[in-house]
């Protein structure tokens, strides 16, 4: 009788151990029809751990870097901290959606070819919002992006502030008038074409009128949106200079935002600890995220008429 008993463990082991690495693997793969592109384009979804199914949880939209696609957030296992965080109570459950952006910069291009922030707005949100158990109010839709993905979050964000409670913009080009100037007319504009079909010709009054710091004077035009900026001590293309700029300008002016610097650069293995850091600060309950003190990042909080604020120090 030893025999079959221990055979039947085997067999049962297997099943169970099955069974617990498809529900550990809560990452779902989809295409759908993009009327804003007018074709088919893929997501991802991410779920959480210890969530039923059914309760209505707030949706974060991730806006993926240049070279990357729908798989990165799983491709790169970044969901790993995310889970532990949410496991130990530390960050409340949500939906992350990270749909396909090409290479396309998030942005409605110049030359009207393509038309990637109406594809979020218009075309994924509501498609996510019409399968998933989402929350479909203003203040549970958040925005988050990486890189390219992170110019993208801010940009879309002060374009449609209607939509999003949060927006989340980590190692991403956010640069001034001057700065984009030189983008336009440097290695890019001579070697990239799709530069002026994107962002048009290097006009300087109509780039200064499109620039994101002339479009953020004050805290008004921010229209509600919780803002969080964040780069790398090791960040590539001055983007850790950049990002401590805008932080200057906006503090300036008394537009109220998060601000952080972590000690990493420009890959996943950086922004991997950082991102419950940020989502927390995002999908938590105002006043509700209680940041341990960790020696890799600074997150200051500015609020006009006061000090700043560090959570967790």
């Amino acid at each position: 009788m030893k025999k079959p008993f221990n055979a039947l463990n085997l067999i049962m082991f297997s099943l169970l151990f099955a069974v617990s690495c498809a529900t550990a693997y809560r990452f779902e793969y989809a295409s759908f029809e993009s009327a804003a592109l007018e074709r088919r384009m893929n997501y991802s979804v991410y779920l959480p751990p210890g969530w039923d199914g059914l309760k209505k949880l707030p949706l974060v939209v991730f806006l993926h870097g240049g070279g990357d696609d729908e798989e990165c957030f799983d491709e790169f296992e970044s969901f790993r901290e995310i889970d532990q965080w949410i496991e130990k109570g530390m960050l409340d459950p949500f939906i992350l959606a990270v749909p396909d952006g090409e290479l396309g910069f998030w942005a409605n291009w110049h030359d009207g070819t393509h038309r990637y922030e109406d594809y979020v707005i218009e075309d994924v949100i509501p498609h996510i919002r019409k399968n998933y158990p989402v929350l479909k109010d203003r203040e549970s839709t958040h925005l988050m992006g990486i890189s390219m993905g992170g110019a993208g979050a801010v940009y879309m964000s002060v374009n449609r502030p209607e939509v999003f409670a949060s927006a989340s913009v980590i190692s991403a080009p956010v640069y001034d008038t001057d700065q984009v100037m030189e983008f336009l007319q440097g290695f890019f504009w001579k070697h990239f074409a799709n530069v002026q079909r994107i962002f048009g010709p290097p006009e300087r009054e109509r780039v200064a009128r499109q620039n994101i710091y002339n479009r953020l004077k004050s805290a008004s035009d921010l229209r509600g949106v919780r803002l969080l900026v964040a780069a790398g001590t090791q960040d590539r293309h001055g983007i850790f200079e950049s990002t401590e700029a805008f932080h200057r300008h906006m503090k300036e002016r008394e537009i109220p935002h998060r601000y952080m610097v972590f000690k990493g650069g420009h890959r996943w293995v950086d922004w991997r600890p950082i991102l419950p850091v940020v989502l927390c600060s995002q999908v938590n309950t105002p006043g509700s995220c209680s940041l341990p003190r960790d020696d890799y990042y600074e997150l200051e909080e500015f609020l006009p008429g006061g000090e700043p604020i560090r959570p967790g120090g």
